[in-house]
């Protein structure tokens, strides 16, 4: 997968667009942190992101973790199951935000921002270095025949992947 990614962020920079990309890695749902019967896991709430991009502002962790993760800890429902303390929306909204996602449409992209506390979401300036540029048009390249393919790829003997 790393390979992939590799490759993708190559290209990207080669096309001048990456201080315009955010690629975000996500899971819809955590696992326990107790094994069931089966000495497996079972889904649970919670989970991680990761964001990468020219912009983003790196090496940081956003949100808060949990600093006691015993059964008898304040955020602990039992059997590893932890209640989380970033809504989902948090992350999405600093992402809308880089994008220019106004404040006055941000329900239409985010239709629950209204049932968090406003410091419980993240900005813009939270996650990124400024704003993307806005003289950079993918489009461009298209018009220019540009734009790498994976034909133009193979011809030109890049391969990608395993």
């Amino acid at each position: 997968m790393m390979v992939l990614i590799e490759a993708f962020v190559s290209e990207i920079k080669n096309m001048g667009l990456w201080d315009n990309v955010a690629l975000i890695q996500v899971s819809d749902f955590a696992r326990t942190l107790n094994p069931n019967s089966g000495d497996g896991t079972d889904h649970a709430w919670g989970g991680n992101y990761m964001l990468l991009g020219g912009s983003v502002k790196g090496g940081q962790i956003l949100g808060e973790y949990p600093h006691d993760l015993t059964d008898d800890g304040p955020l602990t429902l039992g059997r590893g199951r932890m209640i989380p303390t970033t809504p989902w929306d948090a992350v999405f909204r600093g992402l809308a935000t880089w994008l220019g996602v106004p404040e006055s449409q941000m329900t239409n992209v985010l239709p629950n921002i209204k049932k968090f506390e406003s410091f419980l979401l993240f900005n813009d300036d939270d996650m990124f270095n400024g704003p993307p540029r806005s003289n950079v048009s993918p489009t461009r390249h298209l018009l220019r025949g540009r734009v790498p393919t994976a034909a133009n790829n193979r011809r030109q003997g890049k391969r990608y992947g395993p």
